[in-house]
């Protein structure tokens, strides 16, 4: 019997890559009132169908960090990705979604660069009503999802 054996890395499907932060708002003595989830994608996203790949290591990578540190709310930073168009990334953009995370939909902001914003606006119009909120204001995207917490 011939056997191959092909060690499997992440790195073979894509070049990008995340990073994971807790962010405390509105601390008390008692503890975090309310905690997010930070991820920061970056790295180079294919185009189009190019980018099938990249966009399903980017969702396991924001599924992997929330089944980890799951939290109040979630943070994507694409600050750093190298994002021009592609439909598949629409999964990462819903993750927050009652289908995705939890029971409950969960709060999602989008801190985008102003050079990658027009692409993440034009994938966000494909979403429709159940889009996160999309900004290139860091402070905005957490005062937003604080106020999502407060609305529920």
């Amino acid at each position: 019997m011939d056997i191959q054996e092909t060690p499997l890395s992440v790195s073979d499907l894509s070049s990008t890559s995340w990073r994971y932060t807790r962010i405390e708002i509105a601390k008390t003595r008692h503890g975090p009132l309310y905690e997010v989830l930070e991820v920061a994608l970056s790295g180079p996203c294919g185009v189009g169908a190019d980018g099938h790949r990249d966009a399903r290591v980017l969702y396991a990578a924001v599924v992997w960090g929330w089944l980890l540190w799951p939290s109040d709310a979630l943070l994507l930073d694409v600050t750093g990705l190298d994002y021009v168009w592609g439909d598949d990334l629409i999964a990462v953009l819903d993750i927050g979604s009652d289908r995705m995370l939890a029971p409950a939909p969960v709060p999602v902001a989008i801190h985008c660069a102003a050079w990658n914003r027009s692409a993440f606006d034009g994938l966000i119009a494909g979403i429709g009503g159940t889009a996160p909120f999309l900004t290139t204001d860091r402070r905005a995207a957490l005062a937003r999802l604080l106020e999502e917490r407060r609305i529920r």
